[in-house]
């Protein structure tokens, strides 16, 4: 299937946060880990609230383990 959808990495980011404006639960943590892995973190108070958000009100445990890793690093 790969071979016949033409890959347009921008395009697809603009819909991750267009679901992440919609409250869309695994979207919005997609986007916390690409911004970690790829993104210029930049404000990392906004990140930790959002992992937060993710961890308390979607009961992300991934989210917690991050929360776990961000706290021990400082």
């Amino acid at each position: 299937m790969a071979d016949n959808v033409p890959q347009n990495q921008p395009n697809g980011l603009a819909w991750i946060k267009e679901a992440c404006k919609n409250n869309h639960i695994l979207a919005t943590e997609y986007k916390i880990y690409y911004d970690i892995r790829f993104g210029n973190i930049t404000n990392l108070p906004k990140l930790e609230e959002s992992l937060e958000t993710a961890a308390n009100k979607h009961k992300s445990t991934r989210a917690c383990n991050t929360l776990a890793e961000f706290s021990h690093a400082q």
